[in-house]
C-alpha cells in the first residue's frame, strides 16, 4: 500500500535529535526547489530527567469521562490502575497544513470548511458530541524517576471546544501512517496556545515528483538523525530471484516438451516419410510437430500452476493469518477482544500468465523450426 501520494516524499525526524532547522540548512543547499511542509502532534519533547520541569499537557474529554478522571490519570503512578477512560484519553492530535492532509486524504468542501474554521477533523466519532470535540489543557511537573512518563501535579489550566467533523476511519487508515484522533491546522494550534512537537517534514517537488537525482543529493547529506522516504510505488526487492526462479521452471518444461516432441517424432519418421509421399508438404510436417509440442508445453505449464498453488496456499494462509487487538484508526479501546484478520495471499498472475502463454508458442516455434526440409525416406515391403 503507498505510504503517500506517488512521487513525494516524507524526512522523518528522530526524537530529541532531529530538527526542522537541520533538514532545513540541507534542503536549501542541494535542493531549493523542493517544498517542506512540517508535520507534529501536540505535545512537547521529553522533558530532562535530572531536573524537574514543567511540561504542557492536551487531553480530549471523550464521553463517560470527568476532568476529574482525566487529572487521575495524568497523576497517576505505576502502581495505580487504569481510569475507565485510559485509552481515548492517550490518543494524540495531530498538526499539519491542509495541503499536506488533501495530498494524502479526499477531502470534501465540509470537511475543508471545518479545518479552516480552526475546528478538528476527528477519527474517533465517540469524541465527538453535537458537530463540536471538548478539550483540556493544563501544565504539569515531570517525574524525575520516570521520564517521559506520566506527570505529576497536573492542573487544568484551558478548556476549549472546537468544531468537529468525523473522517472514515478505514479511509484514513489506507492513506496515512500512524494513529491518531484529530488532525487541526498549525494556525489552530498557536491560537490555542498548544505546544507542537515536529515529528515530519512532508516533501514535494514543484514538477510533481522527486527526482532520484535530488532524492540522493537530500539523503546522502542528511545525518543518521534523519529518514527520507520518497514514495515510489511498490518496490519488489527479490525481483531477480522470482525472475531466476521462474525462468528455471519455464526452461524446464520447455527441455521436456521437446524431448518429448522429439522422441514423438522419432517414432513416426515412417508415418512422416508416407505423407510426404502422398503430398504433404513441409508446412504440413512442422504444423503437426509445433501443435505437438505447444499442447504437450500448455498441459505442462497449467498443470504445473494449479498443481503449484495447493501447497503455496496452504502454507501461506497459516503464516499471514493474525490477530489483533486494538485498531486505532476505527477507534476502538485497548482491551477490545482479538479480532481475527484474514490472510495475506497475493498470486503473482502476471509472470505465470506470462509462463502459460510463452513456454508453449517458444516450444511450438522451437518445434516448427527443427523438421527436416525432407523426410527421411526408407524402403518399406508392401
Amino acid at each position: 500500500q503507498p505510504q503517500g501520494p506517488m512521487g513525494a516524499g516524507t524526512i522523518t525526524l528522530a526524537w530529541q535529535t532531529g530538527t526542522e532547522r537541520g533538514v532545513r540548512s540541507v534542503t536549501d543547499r542541494f535542493a531549493p526547489q523542493l517544498v517542506l511542509e512540517p508535520v507534529g502532534q501536540v505535545g512537547e519533547a521529553e522533558a530532562n530527567p535530572k531536573v524537574r520541569s514543567k511540561v504542557s499537557w492536551v487531553s480530549p474529554v471523550p464521553r463517560d469521562c470527568t476532568e476529574v478522571e482525566i487529572l487521575a490519570r495524568l497523576n497517576r503512578d505505576g502502581g495505580v490502575g487504569a481510569t475507565p477512560c485510559e485509552s481515548l484519553i492517550s490518543s494524540g492530535v495531530q498538526v499539519g497544513s491542509l495541503a499536506s492532509l488533501a495530498a494524502m486524504l479526499p477531502l470534501s468542501a465540509p470537511q475543508r470548511a471545518v479545518l479552516q474554521r480552526g475546528g478538528a477533523l476527528m477519527t474517533d466519532a465517540t469524541l465527538v458530541r453535537d458537530g463540536r470535540v471538548s478539550y483540556v489543557a493544563g501544565t504539569g511537573t515531570a517525574a524525575r524517576d520516570q521520564p517521559g512518563s506520566n506527570t505529576t501535579k497536573a492542573k487544568i489550566t484551558q478548556r476549549t471546544s472546537l468544531p468537529a467533523v468525523v473522517v472514515n476511519p478505514q479511509l484514513l487508515s489506507m492513506n496515512i501512517r500512524g494513529s491518531f484522533s484529530a488532525w487541526i491546522l498549525p494556525k489552530t494550534a498557536t491560537r490555542l496556545g498548544w505546544p507542537v512537537l515536529i515529528t515530519s517534514l512532508d516533501v514535494t517537488s514543484p514538477t510533481g515528483t522527486i527526482s532520484p537525482a535530488e532524492e540522493r543529493a537530500v539523503a546522502d547529506r542528511l545525518g543518521d538523525e534523519y529518514s527520507f522516504m520518497v514514495e515510489r510505488g511498490y518496490q519488489n526487492d527479490s525481483w531477480l530471484i522470482l525472475l531466476i526462479l521462474f525462468a528455471v521452471a519455464g526452461l524446464l518444461v520447455l527441455v521436456a516438451s521437446l524431448i518429448s516432441t522429439a522422441l514423438s517424432l522419432a517414432e513416426s519418421q515412417n508415418d512422416m516419410a508416407t505423407l510426404a509421399a502422398v503430398g504433404a508438404t513441409r508446412h504440413t510436417r512442422r504444423g503437426i510437430a509445433a501443435a505437438q509440442a505447444l499442447v504437450v508445453a500448455a498441459c505442462g505449464c497449467l498443470l504445473g500452476v494449479v498443481v503449484g498453488m495447493v501447497p503455496g496456499i496452504a502454507s501461506t494462509w497459516p503464516l499471514t493469518a493474525r490477530q489483533a487487538s486494538a485498531v486505532a484508526t476505527q477507534g476502538m479501546p485497548v482491551e477490545a477482544p482479538l479480532h481475527q484478520l484474514g490472510p495475506v495471499i497475493v498470486i503473482p498472475w502476471l509472470p505465470l500468465l506470462g509462463l502459460v502463454l510463452l513456454v508453449p508458442l517458444l516450444a511450438g516455434a522451437l518445434a516448427w523450426i527443427a523438421v527436416r526440409r525432407y523426410p527421411q525416406m526408407t524402403r518399406r515391403l508392401a
